[in-house]
């Protein structure tokens, strides 16, 4: 995941209208970031921001995920030195 941070314009991709990726994908997007959250900490926060900001939380298919995914992503930091 680390290396596609290099490989990818993710601020082109969440500009484009539509957005060419489902809120489920984000989300899941979202959560797979924080994995090894230790390997290119500064790039995938700056990611994670970005694609958190994108999220709609409107969504009813997101609103029933984002609790367990976020609860996911602070175990990840849980014992992370920011």
């Amino acid at each position: 995941m680390y290396s596609l941070c290099f490989q990818v314009d993710l601020n082109g991709i969440l500009s484009m209208v539509p957005l060419p990726l489902s809120q489920g994908v984000l989300l899941s997007l979202l959560q797979q970031l924080a994995c090894e959250i230790n390997k290119g900490r500064p790039r995938k926060v700056t990611w994670m921001t970005d694609v958190a900001a994108a999220i709609n939380l409107a969504s009813p298919m997101i609103a029933m995920q984002v609790r367990p995914i976020l609860f996911i992503i602070l175990m990840n930091f849980s014992g992370v030195e920011l």
